[in-house]
């Protein structure tokens, strides 16, 4: 069966939605969710990047959606969280808009644990950089 790789943002409840053997990642925000894959706009944007250039500008989508989480919810780990899952392209929706993140954004109407190809988690250090964005957006020009 065909299968497409996406990139969904998380935090720390969606791992721990996970440790407690759950079928589904159903977590806020609520399906379907914001994900990121190499699309057709994705590719029509870059046409010089390989497939693994094109993932990895997908991949970074997400984790900085992750961020962007951590920053709206205070009370969060302060820990990126990027879940790879390997889905079916008819649970899979182009999502279309002007900055380039939204070239490679999708809509997810489905996520079940048993597609889940790779967790991604920040190294520990990183949760002093999180914390410094949350108390100054503006650093992270900086």
């Amino acid at each position: 069966m065909l299968r497409m790789r996406v990139y969904l943002p998380g935090t720390a409840a969606d791992l721990e939605l996970l440790k407690s053997n759950a079928s589904e990642l159903t977590t806020t925000p609520a399906l379907p969710r914001r994900g990121f894959a190499v699309t057709k706009s994705l590719v029509a944007a870059n046409p010089g990047l390989d497939q693994d250039e094109l993932e990895w500008e997908a991949f970074d989508a997400a984790a900085t959606d992750s961020a962007s989480l951590l920053l709206s919810d205070p009370a969060a780990v302060p820990m990126r969280v990027v879940l790879s899952f390997e889905l079916p392209p008819a649970t899979i929706s182009e999502v279309t808009g002007d900055d380039a993140r939204q070239f490679a954004a999708v809509a997810v109407s489905s996520t079940p644990s048993s597609t889940i190809a790779a967790i991604h988690v920040d190294e520990p250090n990183t949760a002093a950089l999180i914390k410094k964005l949350r108390a100054d957006p503006d650093s992270a020009s900086t």
